[in-house]
């Protein structure tokens, strides 16, 4: 018997067809099988153990729609006062670079997002946020929560590594950010 090539096609398009509905099978059992790794609830955490997950190879192999859930669960609500600040947890040599490297993409996102959302503010509305940040900073280093000697913020990334996050930042933020930080100095001064 002679298979016509118009038969041999028709075989051929079942094949793909079948294939592809035992690919789609195969995945979703997997997935089924295999969930998504989520992130415990920052606040069920002490603060120390929370800021260390975020270190850990654990959180590493989090995707990063989980990681970002994660770390909006530990920031405080917009408007609440903010937090005291944490001591900061003894990390090894390795923990600090995965958390660097696990943190780097995220928080170069978010500084995006709030140099965005601050300078589509009127004028008025960002020396009020500003004003409101310094007279915050001011008053935790009042409490001795801030930084000994009034200075540079504590647990803020090295020279290097900020150099690093400029340098793999757009143009444009990078911008915003040098004009933010001179304004709230020039508020920190007053």
């Amino acid at each position: 018997m002679k298979i016509t090539r118009k038969q041999l096609k028709k075989h051929k398009y079942k094949l793909i067809i079948g294939l592809l509905i035992l690919t789609a099978v195969t995945a979703s059992g997997i997935v089924l099988l295999y969930p998504e790794p989520k992130a415990p609830d920052p606040k069920k955490m002490k603060p120390e153990a929370a800021f260390k997950y975020m270190a850990s190879k654990e959180f590493s192999a989090l995707s990063d729609k989980e990681k970002e859930r994660y770390f909006k669960m530990m920031r405080p609500k917009r408007g609440s006062k903010p937090p005291k600040r944490m001591k900061r947890p003894n990390l090894t040599e390795e923990e600090r670079q995965r958390l660097h490297k696990n943190m780097h993409k995220l928080m170069r996102k978010e500084m995006k997002k709030r140099m965005q959302e601050f300078f589509a503010m009127s004028k008025e509305d960002q020396e009020k946020f500003l004003d409101k940040m310094a007279n915050d900073m001011k008053e935790r280093r009042k409490n001795g929560e801030g930084p000994p000697g009034g200075g540079g913020r504590r647990g803020a990334p090295s020279g290097g590594r900020m150099q690093g996050m400029l340098e793999n930042t757009d143009s444009t933020t990078r911008a915003q950010m040098h004009e933010f930080h001179k304004r709230l100095h020039q508020k920190l001064s007053k």
